[in-house]
């Protein structure tokens, strides 16, 4: 009963939140799209009684005022679990921040008028010279000050656990001399597992850590930072480190 009361909720505010989205001022990247996705995953969390607890509010304000007051761009990185996990950073996250989707997803109805109106970046998995096209592009969004979110493992599978991080955000975050924020999400596999239909209750919590800022250019340094990131959402995900081989292969 509960699932469906979900799916109930989704729609209530999946079409309104579409239509105000489809025919907000300006053109793809306006501001006034991002400001309505966000009023609509706030309201539906909360409609759903799926708030999250939300710590390191500190991080987050630290974050916010690299951006506005130094006009230093942010790029924000979280662990990847459901199909939830976009909707609670949009909700959790008080400023625009411009997320990183798969390119199919541009063509989905209602989820890319979202991608396309918001201007949010799209990437191809599972396609070298694609991923590196992307780092471009997320590099190229970070030097316009805009801040830019990814789920650095890509994808995500029923499989309990976090997979191994890609390189590519953070590759733009040392070329752009841009902070890295990690945002772990806890509970999200639990209320919405891949493979399953009907989402169950679990409580729910966001963990914003300390911003990490890169030191120097060079393919160390992106390194250390992919790895500090992982190791601080690790440290809260509550789930453990997965081995690509038992991760699965990305979805299609």
């Amino acid at each position: 009963m509960y699932g469906f009361y979900v799916w109930l909720v989704l729609g209530v505010v999946l079409i309104p939140g579409w239509l105000l989205t489809l025919f907000s001022p300006g053109v793809p990247n306006s501001k006034a799209a991002s400001k309505i996705v966000r009023f609509f995953c706030r309201l539906g969390l909360r409609m759903a009684g799926l708030w999250p607890q939300v710590e390191g509010q500190e991080y987050l304000v630290k974050a916010e005022r690299l951006r506005s007051v130094r006009g230093l761009p942010v790029l924000l990185v979280s662990n990847h679990a459901s199909y939830f996990d976009p909707v609670i950073v949009a909700a959790t996250v008080p400023f625009e921040v411009r997320f990183v989707a798969k390119q199919e997803a541009a063509y989905w109805p209602i989820i890319g008028t979202f991608i396309r109106k918001c201007g949010y970046l799209t990437v191809k998995r599972n396609d070298p010279q694609a991923t590196a096209s992307a780092s471009q592009n997320i590099a190229r969004a970070l030097h316009q000050g805009l801040s830019v979110h990814i789920f650095p493992e890509g994808t995500f599978t029923r499989h309990t656990g976090l997979r191994p991080f890609q390189m590519g955000a953070f590759k733009a975050a040392v070329e752009t001399g841009s902070s890295i924020l990690p945002v772990t999400l806890c509970g999200t596999r639990k209320i919405f597992r891949d493979e399953t239909w009907l989402p169950r209750r679990a409580p729910l919590k966001v963990v914003f850590s300390s911003p990490l800022s890169p030191r120097q250019k060079n393919w160390q340094e992106m390194v250390r930072l992919r790895d500090a990131a992982r190791e601080e959402i690790l440290k809260y995900c509550g789930e453990s480190s997965l081995d690509l081989v038992l991760a699965g292969l990305p979805k299609e």
